[in-house]
């Protein structure tokens, strides 16, 4: 600086061009072992981060493929569970049916034992099943006492009466009109 000051530029460059340029050629093997040292780091750096990078995608696939197979597996396990019960429904009703169309002598109630909406169901289609099996049966043993008495009746027995009852209106309501004629019959 103080030869430039002095306009001594001749002498300032000569020293420049040679302690300076030393100066720079060793700052400079300095810099690029840096450069190159940084160089590495950043390349391990990267690889380090696309490796953990890769084992998170396979991590989070890998948890994605688990929960699909459980869902499955769940969904399969609830499919057989409904299906299995609407079997059992099923199976119920047909003997019901084939009871009131007389192609059974009896009816199998529903199962009852699961603890899930078919089995609420299964117990209200029992109560139902039950009930119209005892007005059937009741129903029934009317029209056979009914034929005791028309049989009585030509043998010539009007003293005979239908005896049985059912809840059934219109069936009791018959009887009912029928005993009265035979009454009328007796009388006169």
């Amino acid at each position: 600086i103080p030869l430039v000051q002095n306009n001594d530029l001749n002498r300032a460059t000569l020293i420049l061009e040679g302690d300076l340029e030393k100066l720079y050629l060793e700052h400079r093997k300095y810099v690029d072992i840096l450069v190159l040292s940084s160089t590495a780091e950043s390349k391990l750096v990267e690889e380090k981060a696309a490796s953990q990078l890769n084992f998170g995608q396979i991590f989070y696939y890998g948890c994605a493929l688990i929960f699909i197979f459980i869902t499955i597996f769940i969904s399969l396990i609830i499919i057989k569970n409904i299906t299995s019960s609407i079997e059992k429904v099923e199976e119920g009703l047909l003997s019901f049916f084939s009871f009131l169309n007389k192609k059974s002598d009896k009816v199998s109630l529903l199962d009852e034992s699961s603890k899930d909406e078919f089995g609420d169901m299964a117990k209200v289609i029992n109560d139902n099943i039950e009930k119209t099996q005892k007005l059937i049966i009741q129903d029934h043993e009317l029209i056979e006492d009914v034929k005791r008495v028309v049989n009585s009746v030509k043998a010539g027995y009007l003293s005979h009466k239908i005896e049985s009852t059912t809840q059934n209106q219109s069936l009791e309501e018959l009887k009912e009109n029928f005993n009265e004629m035979l009454e009328v019959i007796r009388i006169n």
